[in-house]
């Protein structure tokens, strides 16, 4: 399971691509969801909210929770009708029970709609990486279909309130690289 860290924009010069735009989706901070709802038709399809394979970042983040004890959410994001993000989110599922619990009743629905409403939720920083084809993520990313889905990078955040984290992983795919910033 060996993967390229890329920590905090240290690589190719500050770049993760050597496109300018690729790099300005990577690093923004700001809801995506958002940005690529105003570029064409923006989609979210729920992949799964059971599965237990977990990525080894993930793993750790969680390593004193059983995995049973652990609760995905899995969605791919797409702008006319491309796959452009494959996402997941994990936390413990006893935070569903309070405020997180609001990630059950998404849907359809970015997890944006929750995590940028809340000023009190605060955001890490980015930490980003690009799976070997051996790589959990890899072999999620090829399941998914036929569609040729080439990944640009992966990034991992997590979101917080009141002490509780929710880990958030993106993966960029090449058909990002059709939409303007």
């Amino acid at each position: 399971m060996k993967t390229l860290l890329i920590h905090k924009m240290n690589f190719r010069r500050n770049y993760i691509t050597e496109s300018e735009n690729m790099n300005a989706w990577l690093h923004c901070r700001d809801s995506i969801s958002d940005r690529l709802n105003k570029k064409g038709k923006y989609k979210v399809e729920v992949l799964s909210a059971k599965r237990t394979n977990f990525l080894f970042s993930e793993r750790n983040q969680y390593s004193s929770y059983r995995k049973q004890a652990l609760y995905l959410r899995e969605v791919l994001i797409s702008i006319n009708e491309k796959p452009v993000i494959y996402a997941r989110t994990l936390m413990p599922k006893k935070y569903l029970r309070g405020f997180w619990g609001n990630i059950r009743k998404l849907q359809e629905k970015p997890l944006a709609n929750i995590v940028f409403e809340d000023k009190s939720i605060k955001r890490s920083n980015f930490y980003f990486f690009i799976p070997s084809k051996v790589n959990a993520l890899f072999k999620t990313i090829n399941a998914l279909s036929a569609k040729n889905l080439a990944i640009v990078a992966v990034r991992q955040s997590s979101f917080s309130k009141r002490k509780q984290k929710v880990l958030l992983t993106e993966v960029f795919f090449d058909n990002f690289y059709n939409v303007g910033f």
